[in-house]
């Protein structure tokens, strides 16, 4: 197809990347006359499109071999599922033939001097980007894209520099925490004690590449993974603490050994600065330590209007388990200030002085040996509490986020550590969904229990992307109703209407603990949707007039084996909501009855279908209802939210 007369593309053979806030495809440039990557911003209010233009063009001055070039900006003009018109910004951006490098050397392996090579390109760009003024803060696999040189060499570039993550300016009042868990830097939990003057600097970039770099020189992650076993507090433990990090890294051939050696230290202060230094190890020369601009200072993290999140392009979509929390940080210094131009304003902002409002509890008691200051009646208080996070904005897969602000609990018992952990695992999943009016129900004569189709005006909510699992009901239940950890991914079922207010009672209790320990959440509870939130939460989750592919978003009679399966290894939605349909039942808070009787029936409203149904119960539209006190194999839950009025 062409669109503005100027791009031509196919939709289905071209789509490079999707997410909940952009899809992105390779096209031709008809006026350039070559091939470029279109990212589709997805229609927002009228504010956030001038600050995706803006971003857009102050992107576009930024040019540099390593780091994904920005071309222009478009604006088309398009229909949403309501029928009304909307503008949809498109950001034209360079065509990275070889995709991510991630994907790449899965199947392409790289010789010993072409990985340093590669390495070397990373390494290029971030240093342009530093005396750019622009903190990356996401630096991972799946944001470094391979292309080819004239000489049709390999040349790694970064993405997601720019407004690769579009934002939401409603949220700018959020501070928040921003990067990949995984591959984050312990100042990007807690500042105060990690980071340089208390602030997080340039270096957090030379953490997350270390990182970045052990991934692509062994195919593993250095702190474990959340699609394992590792709980993302468990996980933050492991980075503060950095325990046997070194006797993995002294494994290293050189000189990949001394780099990440200079790269993976929990204190900011003795970490490295200087990415020429490390340039210089990787290409075997003599080098002379100059003045590091960094030492004992750091970069405040101004205002923003970003806090949106997409994926880069042209990578595909990140792995479903990837926690996407990033927006490149702006600071007030470049890392060489005698020959870097003066810093800019940002490519991409950040949130408000995320630095400044972080609150965190003190670190394990793995960590806290890390920090010679500590007074020892702090070292004794923290040594059985929890470093939760600051704050936490999440995109999984490129879709929704939310913002946790302020989100550390600390813990005076053992027996306790667990529970701000789970506040943040299933708070962490949450999807902002900004509402509107829509069409409930349906005329279809087929579906007569199911009518008629009626319009209701939904206000803005969260809704968590999964379904609650089997951990999560065990971890904060502590009842142990599921026994076998083979499931604890799976979906809690035989989870009766009452049983599922007894866990919100649970999980609401943790919260009000939290705030009365003066912690500032951005929810004030969680609950469970109402049957038109579900139905506006699905509905909205795919193009307008088109039937969801079944076969790959859900687990039903056709495909699931007559069994549950894990949450989230069906494709997600354009929401980035998963298991929305199939896999068990979903209660929702509203008594079940005809549309147009105001009365309510026996029985809580159930939403969309389960591991047994046909295609038919399969559906946005298929109502049912069970009584409060059924547990059946086929059902389960999901969880809602209120935002908080702070």
């Amino acid at each position: 197809m062409e669109i503005l007369n100027k791009y031509i593309y196919d939709p289905q053979l071209d789509l490079l990347g999707k997410g909940g806030f952009a899809t992105v495809y390779k096209a031709y440039d008809k006026v350039l006359e070559m091939p470029v990557a279109l990212k589709f911003f997805h229609p927002q209010d009228q504010s956030n499109k001038y600050t995706i233009i803006n971003e857009i063009k102050r992107a576009i001055i930024l040019a540099h071999p390593n780091i994904v070039k920005y071309y222009g900006v478009e604006t088309l003009v398009n229909r949403n599922f309501h029928g009304q018109e909307e503008e949809v910004q498109i950001g034209v951006m360079e065509f990275v033939q070889e995709g991510q490098m991630k994907t790449f050397m899965s199947q392409n392996p790289l010789t010993t001097e072409q990985l340093k090579k590669l390495l070397i390109d990373i390494l290029e760009g971030l240093r342009y980007l530093h005396s750019e003024g622009i903190i990356h803060r996401d630096i991972k696999p799946q944001n470094i894209l391979l292309g080819r040189d004239k000489q049709n060499r390999l040349v790694a570039k970064i993405a997601d520099f720019g407004i690769s993550k579009a934002a939401d300016s409603n949220q700018a009042s959020a501070s928040i925490l921003l990067g990949t868990i995984e591959y984050m830097a312990p100042e990007q939990f807690n500042p105060e004690r990690y980071g340089i003057n208390k602030k997080i600097s340039y270096n957090v970039d030379v953490w997350a590449f270390g990182v970045t770099a052990y991934y692509l020189l062994t195919g593993d992650l250095l702190f474990g993974s959340r699609s394992g076993d590792t709980s993302a507090a468990q996980m933050i433990t492991k980075i503060v603490s950095a325990e046997g990090i070194e006797e993995r890294l002294l494994k290293l051939q050189e000189p990949f050994k001394s780099v990440l050696l200079k790269c993976i230290i929990p204190d900011a202060n003795k970490r490295t600065s200087d990415i020429e230094e490390l340039i210089s190890i990787l290409k075997g020369q003599a080098y002379q330590k100059k003045h590091d601009p960094f030492e004992n200072s750091a970069s405040p993290a101004p205002a923003s209007t970003l806090n949106h999140f997409t994926q880069s392009a042209p990578a595909a979509v990140s792995d479903d388990h990837t926690m996407e929390i990033s927006t490149p940080q702006p600071a007030s210094k470049p890392p060489q200030p005698a020959k870097a131009k003066a810093a800019r304003k940002p490519v991409q902002a950040a949130a408000d002085d995320s630095t400044q409002e972080i609150n965190p509890a003190d670190l394990p008691k793995a960590a806290a040996s890390t920090v010679p200051d500590e007074a020892p009646e702090e070292k004794k208080a923290g040594s059985k509490k929890w470093l939760i996070a600051a704050v936490i904005a999440v995109v999984l897969g490129g879709g929704g986020y939310w913002a946790y602000s302020n989100f550390a609990a600390g813990n005076k018992d053992e027996k306790a550590a667990t529970e701000p952990d789970m506040v943040l695992s299933i708070g962490s999943n949450l999807v902002p969904l900004q509402g509107g009016s829509f069409a409930m129900g349906t005329n279809d004569p087929k579906r007569n229990l199911d009518g008629p189709e009626h319009t209701v005006q939904v206000n803005p909510f969260l809704l968590n992307r999964y379904e609650v699992t089997q951990r999560e009901w065990n971890a904060v239940m502590k009842d142990n109703r599921y026994k076998d950890t083979t499931f604890a991914d799976f979906p809690a079922d035989s989870i009766s209407w009452e049983d599922t207010q007894a866990f919100i009672t649970a999980l609401n209790k943790l919260l009000e603990e939290g705030t009365r320990k003066g912690n500032k959440y951005e929810i004030s509870r969680f609950r469970l949707p109402t049957d038109a939130e579900w139905e506006f939460a699905c509905v909205s989750g795919h193009p307008a007039g088109k039937e969801p592919d079944l076969a790959n978003i859900s687990w039903n009679m056709n495909n699931s084996g007559k069994t549950t399966h894990k949450v989230g290894t069906k494709a997600g939605d354009d929401n980035a909501l998963f298991d929305m349909l199939g896999n068990v039942y979903e209660w929702t808070s509203d008594w079940y009855g005809p549309y147009q009787q105001a009365s309510p029936q026996q029985g809580k409203v159930l939403r969309g279908g389960d591991y047994e149904n046909d295609v038919f119960f399969v559906h946005e539209k298929a109502r049912n209802a069970e009584v409060v006190n059924k547990r059946n194999k086929n059902i389960g839950f999901r969880l809602a939210a209120d935002k908080s009025a702070n």
